[in-house]
């Protein structure tokens, strides 16, 4: 079960790096102070997520909220939000990266419901 969460924080990180240089290069509104932001909240969290799965340094320690399935879960529901509510009108990257973190943070929920006494 750890592998499996392991490999899905992997594939969302790199995913969000992807969308992060989208929407930095090709999106007319990371010129808005909240294009801006939300981009670098996703590179920011991207580079979060590998820290806490591949172990760097303490970074364990200073997101302990990342071990568990109920963090991992919540978290992602945090970044669902983030990503809907970036402007009245989201980009597609904006809603297709909303949409991954909601399934992801379903799963997760799921995995911390089943297997919580692990």
């Amino acid at each position: 079960m750890f592998f499996i969460q392991k490999l899905i924080q992997l594939k969302l990180a790199f995913l969000m790096l992807v969308f992060s240089v989208i929407r930095i290069g090709f999106m007319e509104d990371f010129e808005t102070v909240t294009g801006f932001m939300i981009s670098f909240y996703l590179v920011l969290f991207a580079i979060m997520f590998i820290c806490v799965e591949c172990n760097l340094k303490k970074s364990r320690l200073w997101f302990y909220f990342l071990n568990s399935s109920l963090g991992k879960g919540l978290f992602h529901l945090f970044c669902f939000l983030l990503c809907f509510g970036s402007a009245a009108d989201p980009s597609w990257v904006d809603v297709l990266l909303g949409i991954i973190f909601f399934l992801t943070s379903v799963i997760m929920l799921i995995m911390y419901c089943f297997f919580k006494n692990q």
